[in-house]
């Protein structure tokens, strides 16, 4: 019997567990191996392509994962259902495979950790459905893209239930090449969906975070938001020419730290109150980087669009008219550089503008509302808009506009403590800069996310380091940050044995603890981080035993 061990690492001791670790290779072996199978038991399947598996996992307490990640591939009529709580799923490639209308995987269980999963070139409904039962699901570093058939069937669906919160987390997830019989129409294909329009007055409390999309192509909607409460940050949004994310029904979308560049639009908020846009930056979008809807049904109102950046897209569209929105607040924008011939259009005249910076012909805006000046911002060597040594958007926020709420058991930088680079704001309103970021010299504005360190690790490019070590912004991924809790959870993906220490400090410079120092090669370990709010570094280093080379890079943590 092979034995699995589970290595837990905190701040103050090591704990390591057995587990009996059943390896399959067909059907048969999987039922086998999971009828024997109890909790902390291990199905591993060897590498190898098999076709018409059905895995319905209803066993609480296992994992079942791939030998080696990425080298089991299911195709033929191959899908999963997962019918039990605390599931880890890892490691598989579901690819060209046709399951009619089926969905290829479905999540009924609770606490569910879905991981490094590529679905590709599927003929399905859903790619992926979680069930309104279910609660607190994890989907991280997974690939979603190019579903054969085109119609009216999302790819990642979240339903939302009556009498609980889903709590779950869409992380490190890259969403691409998906087509529609009309490009940008209402064919139903978003990459994300989270609620239905008959359940929108529920609360979801879901996060999407760190997240790439690209060639999301076969609806209008990339993100279609219709719960309560779900928060949408830090991801990366290029090259989409035909959609853009929509706040539908569903009160309170929190919509912040996010990249829209270089396609169609940014966000349309079509329905609903109480959303909340900040820290985003806009670039190079052609259609309109910003619309509010004034339809007649849930009638927008009470929204917040402050702290973001716009700079050479389309106009952005107020829909004047009957049905406009009511109480909108826009504050400590940067409007700049139009693309196109005027910043805005279809202005209400009854909005609230407080503090922002405009430079580019207005259109149907009054100039009266805005500091009308050059916010002199400069590309840098990434090909992003920042703001310069000199910029009038230097600590320059003016006050006055709505306090964003507190939702229970939602984590949110409602105070917005940091910009959109994860750089601390000062905490007087008045000492913020405006626009999406903090003016800080030593750092570079660029998304959080993009193809290469997105979805599973095995699809990751590499850079050989005394050909062994993988480029290290791949090889350790970390989340959640900010963290709220105490559990961070380390992700290692080398492709040798290699010898790692990840140490702590404040900002001053001082060594706090060191919280892993030992050879790793692959795994994924959580670490305790039992320490008071606020902004801490991690210091990486990783070296090959065999060259003697090393490299290393620190990143900041946020701790609410």
């Amino acid at each position: 019997m092979k034995k699995f061990y589970i290595l837990i690492v905190t701040l103050v001791l090591s704990i390591s567990s057995s587990a009996d670790t059943f390896i399959v290779n067909s059907q048969s072996s999987f039922n086998n191996a999971l009828s024997a199978s109890s909790s902390g038991d291990i199905i591993e399947w060897t590498s190898g392509t098999y076709s018409n598996i059905f895995m319905d996992i209803t066993k609480a307490g296992i994992t079942v994962k791939a030998a080696t990640a990425g080298e089991v591939i299911f195709n033929g009529s191959s899908r999963v259902e997962i019918d039990a709580d605390n599931i880890t799923f890892s490691g598989f490639q579901y690819i060209g495979g046709n399951i009619g209308t089926s969905h290829v995987v479905r999540i009924y269980g609770s606490n569910v950790f879905f991981t490094n999963v590529n679905i590709s070139q599927y003929t399905s409904y859903k790619y992926l459905i979680i069930q309104d039962q279910s609660q607190y699901t994890t989907v991280s570093y997974c690939n979603f893209e190019n579903r054969i058939n085109t119609p009216d069937q999302n790819i990642l669906s979240i339903l939302v239930s009556s009498s609980q919160a889903g709590f779950h987390k869409i992380q490190y997830c890259s969403f691409k090449n998906f087509s529609g019989s009309t490009p940008g129409g209402d064919a139903g294909v978003e990459p994300i969906r989270i609620g239905v329009s008959s359940t929108a007055m529920y609360e979801s409390k879901s996060i999407v975070e760190y997240c790439y999309f690209t060639q999301c192509n076969g609806d209008g909607e990339i993100i279609s938001h219709k719960a309560r409460q779900c928060v949408y940050r830090y991801n990366t949004f290029d090259d989409n020419p035909y959609a853009e994310l929509v706040l539908r029904h569903g009160d309170a979308g929190i919509v912040y730290g996010n990249f829209f560049t270089n396609g169609y639009g940014g966000i349309r908020i079509q329905e609903a109150s109480d959303h909340l846009i900040f820290n985003n930056y806009f670039s190079g979008l052609t259609n309109r980087s910003l619309n509010l809807n004034n339809g007649s049904t849930d009638r927008l109102n009470n929204i917040l669009i402050a702290y973001n950046t716009f700079v050479n897209s389309a106009p952005i569209d107020m829909e004047n008219g009957t049905n406009e929105a009511e109480n909108v607040t826009l504050a400590n924008n940067i409007f700049a550089y139009p693309s196109d011939s005027e910043l805005f259009e279809d202005v209400t005249g009854i909005e609230t503008w407080i503090g922002n910076i405009a430079n580019g012909t207005l259109g149907s805006a009054n100039s009266t509302n805005f500091t009308l000046t050059d916010p002199l911002l400069a590309t840098n060597g990434q090909g992003y808009y920042e703001i310069t040594v000199t910029s009038p958007a230097i600590d320059n926020s003016v006050a006055g506009f709505p306090t964003l709420p507190i939702y229970s058991d939602l984590n949110y930088d409602n105070n917005i403590l940091l910009d959109i680079i994860l750089n601390a704001r000062p905490s007087i309103i008045t000492d913020k800069d405006v626009g999406c970021e903090e003016y800080n010299a030593s750092s570079v504005v660029k998304p959080h996310v993009n193809e290469d360190n997105t979805g599973p690790t095995y699809l990751m490019p590499t850079l050989s380091v005394s050909n062994s070590i993988k480029n290290l912004d791949n090889g350790i991924n970390f989340y959640p940050n900010p963290v709220k809790d105490s559990d961070i959870t380390f992700n290692f993906n080398f492709n040798i044995n290699t010898l790692v220490t990840i140490e702590l400090y404040d900002l001053k410079g001082q060594k706090l603890k060191t919280l892993v120092n030992k050879h790793y090669s692959n795994g994924t370990y959580t670490n305790k981080i039992d320490f008071s709010s606020g902004v801490y570094l991690l210091v990486f280093n990783v070296k090959d035993t065999f060259s003697n080379t090393s490299i290393s890079k620190t990143e900041r943590l946020i701790k609410l």
